[in-house]
């Protein structure tokens, strides 16, 4: 089954990707870090896992092989994103379709599945922005989300109280009480394409 699978997305890969409805904007993908001096997130990279996003953890990737040879598949490494001029934002694949990312009503930072467009009613697709650094000696940007009333993003720590840490925009109506408020901290990924698919 897992054959007649990876063959079905080999030959897709044939067919023009759309990764998102929205029109690229002039950034390029990039990678994301938190910022929040004095917390266990500070600096720490934003992974794509389990259609959501943590701290703390790798991301999780596949690449059909076979029937494509492991040197045809991108990294997988990193979790790259890209965001468009419409506000919208999808993950950085070459699985056909691509993968949009969302936030759920309950503010997670969520992604489609691969071959899917599948996202829960009331969730918000088309308030990302992404802005870069014009200076020079710095590369860094930031990304932020707008809404269902949201400030800003959070990352929650597992139930044990540590990592990883979930990311959320702080919606309202969530209890953010055992949750650190950070900033997302972009810096422009150069590896090609993120993965084949996130899983």
């Amino acid at each position: 089954m897992k054959t007649t699978i990876a063959l079905i997305t080999a030959l897709l890969s044939l067919l023009p990707s759309t990764q998102s409805a929205g029109q690229p904007s002039n950034n390029s993908p990039f990678t994301l870090i938190a910022a929040h001096s004095g917390s266990a997130i500070h600096l720490q990279s934003i992974e794509a896992s389990s259609e959501h996003f943590f701290i703390g953890t790798r991301p999780s990737t596949y690449c059909p092989v076979p029937p494509l040879n492991q040197s045809d598949c991108p990294p997988g490494t990193s979790t790259a994103i890209n965001v468009y001029a419409d506000g919208s934002a999808s993950l950085d694949v070459e699985v056909p379709g691509g993968q949009q990312i969302y936030i759920s009503p309950t503010g997670a930072l969520s992604y489609t599945p691969p071959h899917s467009h599948l996202i829960p009613a009331g969730s918000a697709l088309g308030t990302f922005t992404h802005t870069t650094n014009n200076n020079p000696n710095s590369n860094l940007g930031h990304l932020t989300f707008t809404g269902l009333g949201a400030t800003g993003f959070v990352a929650c720590p597992h139930h044990n109280g540590t990592a990883p840490w979930q990311v959320f925009a702080d919606v309202q109506g969530g209890d953010w009480g055992r949750c650190t408020g950070f900033d997302a901290l972009s810096s422009e990924f150069t590896g090609g394409l993120g993965a084949w698919e996130y899983d």
